[in-house]
């Protein structure tokens, strides 16, 4: 995932750049697209060109629709450039590497249209997705309002509205998981151990069902945190002192099952 936006090549407003002083990246500027898509693209190539097959795909930026991951006017409109951008590069870099586009934050199908719209089709050759179903099991609907916030709706949604612009590109889950946290305050995400675990095999077990889905990664290996009632520390498969969790031989067992 190439994501973030040096100071001196950001489109962050001059007020926010400051000459690039202090600590830019703590004012979002990093979070600005660059001002020029050719200097991403660039650093793109470079990357193809390097690494080639041991990349298992290139993913370009990361949730264009959340406004803490892209930050700025007309999202859909400027992201749908920089892949434009980024796509012929990376190919020029290396032809075997999956280019893929930022996974979508949730199943946001409405942003989907949006890229389409500004001419994005074509320019990738899988779409990415992050469909967290909260904490809710990953075959649980939930209810027809929310299913944006799903995960096996979710992604039947964006495949959905994939078909109805004529892409049969693949799908590629880039982020999925269920934080293990003690519930603090309102936050309803949290699941026991167990559940993480449960989940993360059924799901492992639903994308295998889907063959438009070309890969599927758990979100994520190491726990960044060890406050148990934090949630972005408690998706780790293993603890932050490697200590494996259920979910580890969960999923372990799931991919070697057959």
């Amino acid at each position: 995932m190439l994501w973030s936006t040096p100071c001196w090549a950001s489109s962050a407003p001059q007020s926010l750049r400051d000459g690039c002083k202090g600590k830019w990246w703590d004012r979002g500027v990093d979070r600005y697209l660059p001002r020029n898509p050719a200097r991403y693209a660039a650093m793109a190539r470079w990357l193809t060109s390097r690494y080639g097959r041991r990349l298992a795909a290139l993913e370009v930026w990361n949730e264009p629709n959340h406004a803490d991951a892209l930050r700025g006017p007309a999202p859909a409109r400027s992201y749908a450039r920089l892949v434009r951008a980024t796509y012929r590069a990376a190919k020029a870099g290396d032809r075997r590497v999956p280019v893929v586009t930022g996974g979508l934050s949730m199943a946001d199908a409405g942003f989907l249209r949006e890229l389409y719209r500004a001419g994005i089709k074509g320019h990738y050759d899988g779409i990415g997705l992050h469909p967290y179903n909260e904490w809710r099991a990953p075959d649980d609907s939930w209810k027809k309002r929310w299913v944006r916030y799903t995960f096996l709706r979710g992604i039947e949604l964006i495949r959905a509205t994939q078909r109805r612009n004529g892409d049969r590109a693949p799908l590629w889950v880039t982020e999925f998981g269920w934080p293990s946290c003690q519930p603090r305050g309102t936050d309803r995400w949290c699941v026991t151990r167990e559940q993480q675990a449960t989940y993360i095999a059924r799901a492992i077990d639903l994308l295998r069902g889907r063959p438009y889905v070309r890969a599927g990664v758990v979100y994520n290996l190491r726990a960044v945190g060890e406050d148990p009632a934090d949630r972005e520390s408690s998706y780790g498969l293993v603890e932050r002192d490697f200590t494996p969790k259920p979910a580890y031989w969960a999923l372990r067992s799931a991919l070697t099952a057959r």
